[in-house]
């Protein structure tokens, strides 16, 4: 992918092609090596969810959105689609048009590969994140390679790259953000576009240039441009957002056309197929009234997960040196906006970024002397120039208050966090700090200093930059996460023979889908843990909200005997409480009344019965079915359908009291 070469070029290549592949297997060999290490994988069970908590220690195997993605493979392997799940959202079921994810079949596809592979979503999800560093690394590599860095620096780089911290702070929890494999194919399309022989044109045989789409270099970055669209809305949009702005800086600086074209093809391959993606979304909603806008989005919230620059540049948190911990934990303390983790670019990234920017001042500015940096003729200068330009537009566009806010506020609000522009600035600044260190060791070459001793340097740079990436505390609590989760599957198999397959549970605390935010600590996708250890039955939790009569959350907040008549009058067979969901938390709200060991009395009382409980205590559950019983035999079964009927017919409040978790 790149410019036109010679045929004699292209012979030299395809003869290092096997060297380049033995190159790639050594890379990805030393990323899995690397996440065995950091991870510490000998201890994980891959049966068991990777749970990267909010504190990075966190012993709750269901984090954050951990759970929905666990959904979506569950649902691909159970139903052969994650649009559509009869097992959750009961009685009506759950569907995701709705909440489009189509932007992510890429990932899903391979998600579902693996899943019919092992027979099992948890293992899928594991094996997944975990391929994820060995392919970012492959990936980096060989863009690297593309510019300007020789093997051994750009296998150093890429290693880098996949150890970022971004890695570690998306996690499980967000799984697609994690596989970001494609984002150095971006960051080298946007330099490519604004080069000296832009994609999709080639050279006009009458001079000049013309658009050229059949060749096989265009119809590789097609591929690219493709995958980009398919592998997450936030890297698709970040791609174009970042194509826009460097073809309108060289639009400015050259008054040329060619990028301007090379950069319309992208952005329109990308825009056609992130829309082909949403089409099943489109057909829905024609069929059944248009978007309900589901996930509603502020344009204020660019604020609250906008760039912070000084965290690129800081320490992560809980380093391993506890003098680089103390700084970043003293640049959060009092700071109002503490937007999402895993920005930083570690210490080799922070001095490339810091060298990028200055670098691009500089041209600016300064003499250009021959055979320098500076000199526009220096293809490394040129390069450098480039990136300069990609990262300071990254950095105008996702910083807080910064032009992002301007993109929300004229529409773009489905993409607030604009943070997640580091990954892109990440590889520029490591891609830069290489290019200084490939120029240092040629000028040490030509002193004298032997090869081995710079490549004894480069690996060991290399390897105190993972160990500044990475914290001890990025190992999950493998011990505690397999005693919740043995806990909740004892618990469910419990539940599934004592109702038989088919049966509906309704959970309580209600918790509204999608984004419900934090209630207790109960996290917003907690309640998909009963499907995943029991998918054969019903579970209430799931049902996306807007599109029926929302009967649940008028029921919240009704007497617990009416509450109850209403669950089994529907046809629910049994009662399921998470008890985090009551607990009273300084920084979060409920969305249910009363204390957990209150409400769970009170069922008990009004049900006559005592209630079974998990393992290790956090869940409870009742059967339902006495009280249909009784209420068929006081009021007749066509009476109790009714009350079923008229139940689910119930409206929400008109100001219900939605509960996010607070910024």
């Amino acid at each position: 992918m790149g410019e036109e070469q010679e045929p004699g070029v292209a012979s030299r290549r395809r003869r290092r092609l096997p060297g380049t592949l033995w190159q790639c297997l050594a890379v990805a060999v030393v990323a899995s090596i690397g996440v065995t290490l950091v991870l510490q994988l000998w201890r994980a069970d891959l049966s068991v969810p990777f749970s990267f908590g909010p504190d990075e220690r966190s012993t709750e195997v269901y984090p954050a959105d951990g759970p929905f993605y666990l959904m979506l493979v569950q649902g691909l392997l159970q139903h052969d689609t994650y649009l559509t799940n009869p097992s959750l959202g009961a009685p009506h079921g759950q569907q995701l048009y709705d909440v489009p994810s189509g932007n992510d079949h890429l990932q899903l596809g391979i998600l579902w590969g693996l899943g019919q592979a092992t027979g099992n979503a948890v293992e899928a999800v594991n094996l997944y994140y975990l391929l994820t560093y060995p392919a970012v690394a492959v990936v980096a590599f060989l863009v690297a390679r593309r510019l300007r860095l020789g093997a051994p620096v750009a296998a150093a780089v890429a290693i880098l790259y996949t150890f970022l911290p971004y890695h570690q702070a998306r996690g499980t929890s967000h799984l697609l953000l994690s596989g970001y494999y494609l984002v150095p194919l971006a960051v080298l399309l946007v330099l490519r576009v604004v080069g000296d022989d832009p994609p999709f044109t080639g050279p006009s045989p009458s001079g000049g240039w013309r658009l050229r789409l059949r060749s096989r270099a265009s119809l590789a970055w097609l591929l690219v441009c493709a995958g980009l669209a398919s592998t997450g809305a936030y890297y698709a949009v970040f791609t174009v957002v970042l194509l826009g702005g460097v073809v309108a800086a060289d639009l400015l600086a050259r008054r040329g056309v060619r990028s301007v074209v090379s950069g319309a093809v992208a952005v329109a391959v990308i825009g056609v197929v992130f829309v082909a993606h949403l089409v099943p979304s489109f057909v829905y909603w024609a069929d059944h009234g248009g978007s309900t806008n589901l996930i509603a989005r502020f344009a204020a919230e660019t604020e609250v997960d906008g760039l912070k620059l000084s965290q690129l540049l800081l320490p992560i948190k809980a380093h391993r040196i506890p003098a680089l911990a103390a700084i970043q934990r003293e640049s959060q303390k009092a700071s109002r906006v503490r937007s999402e983790r895993g920005q930083q670019l570690g210490i080799v990234g922070a001095v490339g970024l810091v060298g990028l920017v200055a670098g691009s001042m500089a041209r600016l500015i300064g003499r250009r002397r021959p055979g320098g940096l500076l000199d526009p003729d220096d293809p490394d200068g040129a390069l450098l120039g480039r990136m300069g330009v990609l990262a300071l537009l990254a950095i105008l566009v996702g910083t807080i208050s910064g032009i992002s806010l301007l993109l929300a506020g004229v529409g773009l609000r489905q993409f607030r966090s604009w943070n997640r522009l580091s990954i892109f600035i990440g590889l520029v600044a490591l891609v830069a700090a290489g290019l200084g260190a490939q120029r240092a060791g040629r000028w040490l070459r030509a002193r004298g200093v032997p090869r081995a001793v710079l490549g004894l340097v480069l690996a060991g740079v290399t390897v105190l930059g993972v160990l500044d990436q990475t914290s001890a505390r990025n190992v999950p609590r493998y011990a505690e996460q397999k005693a919740q989760w043995a806990s909740d599957d004892v618990f469910m198999d419990e539940i599934a023979d004592t109702l038989g397959p088919g049966a509906m549970v309704y959970q309580l605390p209600y918790v509204f889908f999608p984004e419900a935010g934090q209630i207790g600590h109960q996290g917003p996708y907690d309640g998909v843990r009963g499907y995943l250890h029991a998918p054969e039955l019903r579970w209430s939790f799931g049902d996306t909200r807007l599109r029926h009569p929302e009967w649940q959350l008028y029921y919240r907040d009704r007497p617990l005997a009416e509450q109850l008549d209403a669950y089994a009058a529907i046809g629910f067979e049994g009662l399921w409480v998470n008890l985090a969901g009551y607990v009273e938390t300084p920084s979060r709200l409920r969305t249910a009344a009363g204390p957990g060991p209150e409400i769970t009395g009170q069922i008990s009382a009004e049900l006559a019965q005592e209630p079974s409980t998990s393992p290790d205590g956090s869940l409870q559950f009742w059967d339902l079915r006495p009280r249909r019983a009784a209420l068929v035999t006081a009021q007749g079964e066509a009476a109790v359908d009714a009350l079923g009927a008229r139940a689910l017919a119930q409206a929400a409040p008109e100001s219900p009291d939605l509960v996010y978790e607070e910024f």
